[in-house]
């Protein structure tokens, strides 16, 4: 549990201009450059399938979801892609998580599974896997506020928390909140880039939030559609920038939605390291087609923005991109799926001159 916090500043976003993205337009002309990407297997996982991975060191950590009950979560290789440790079940027993495997981050030696919907938080101390191959593993409750849809945390500790109120009462409150937990400080940014209050319910039942290694920024992602809001941590927290690539064209229906005709997929999930934000991108294919059941292959593309929120370049693939793992010295790891044989882990390297 959180201990009390003793100071709290908060942000207010009143004016309706500030709470508004500005649109980038038609999305097949967003990118300025582009860039095939070869992908090589490196692994392909029988026991489970990947959901994410992390490059700690010269160790692989790859989170996945198991074929077959009791199967693990986290698996480690080495180098070379040889298995040195696995462990973590999906559940709810001791040691166990049921959903954190969808939110991993990593610190100081230490993983973090963030379970939005038991409340809890495993940790994993990783092994030198040197003396000792062993995990330790640890559970812990998290203090959440109600209509909480995501909470994660970065290198420095702090502690995000993005919480999207009702869309049929509380109107005397802003339809969502992103509090910055730092220490004994408690800093809140409130306000959407969606004016439709069932529109901003609709796009924040799951953000997803992502850190450059220092831990001074951070980027905060909601789908359908294609909109990246960049906020600065590092005193308290505001927003610098707000994009929308792709318009969420959709009909609210009541809390869900379903697909205008013309509605264009735009991002699936985000990673990012120091300089740039890589999001799992589409752009293309539409609602109509997917209706048609041409079984399209989505979001087979990498878009790659920088921490402005301004597009740099499009990678595009083979594949449906389903988590991208930027590894330095131009090397990108993903999660891949050929729509045939399932997920597997894919590397390839960037042509380094594009990124300006």
């Amino acid at each position: 549990m959180r201990p009390y916090l003793i100071s709290t500043i908060i942000v207010l976003a009143f004016v309706l201009g500030l709470t508004q993205c500005s649109s980038s337009g038609d999305a097949e002309n967003l990118f300025p450059e582009e860039e095939v990407l070869s992908f090589v297997p490196v692994l392909v996982p029988e026991d489970y399938q990947p959901v994410s991975l992390l490059v700690y060191n010269d160790l692989y950590v790859v989170i996945g979801y198991p074929n077959y009950e009791g199967g693990n979560a986290l698996y480690i290789y080495d180098s070379e892609w040889n298995l040195l440790s696995s462990g973590v079940h999906i559940g709810r027993g001791p040691n166990e998580t049921l959903h954190g495997y969808k939110d991993v981050c990593f610190r100081e030696g230490r993983l973090y599974f963030h379970d939005l919907f038991t409340k809890e938080r495993l940790i994993v101390d990783l092994p030198d896997f040197k003396d000792s191959y062993a995990l330790s593993i640890s559970k812990e409750e998290v203090d959440l506020p109600g209509w909480c849809t995501c909470f994660t945390e970065n290198v420095k500790g702090q502690e995000v928390r993005v919480v999207s109120r009702s869309f049929l009462k509380d109107f005397d409150l802003p339809q969502r909140t992103v509090q910055l937990l730092d220490g004994d400080k408690e800093s809140e940014w409130e306000g959407s880039p969606f004016a439709n209050r069932e529109l901003s319910y609709i796009m924040s039942m799951q953000p997803q939030i992502v850190f450059p290694p220092k831990g001074d920024r951070m980027a905060l992602a909601s789908f359908p559609g294609a909109t990246i809001e960049i906020f600065d941590i590092s005193d308290g927290i505001r927003r610098v920038a707000c994009e929308q690539f792709i318009e969420p064209r959709i009909i609210p229906k009541n809390g869900s939605y379903e697909w205008q005709d013309d509605y264009v997929f735009g991002m699936d999930s985000i990673s990012s390291d120091e300089n740039y934000i890589y999001a799992c991108f589409d752009g293309e294919t539409t609602a109509t087609e997917v209706r048609m059941d041409k079984k399209p292959l989505l979001f087979k593309n990498i878009a790659l923005f920088d921490w402005n929120g301004h597009p740099k370049i499009l990678y595009r693939t083979d594949y449906r991109v389903e988590k991208v793992c930027p590894a330095g010295n131009d090397v990108l790891y993903a999660v891949l799926n050929d729509g045939i044989n399932g997920r597997f882990i894919g590397k390839a390297y960037t042509n380094s001159n594009s990124k300006r």
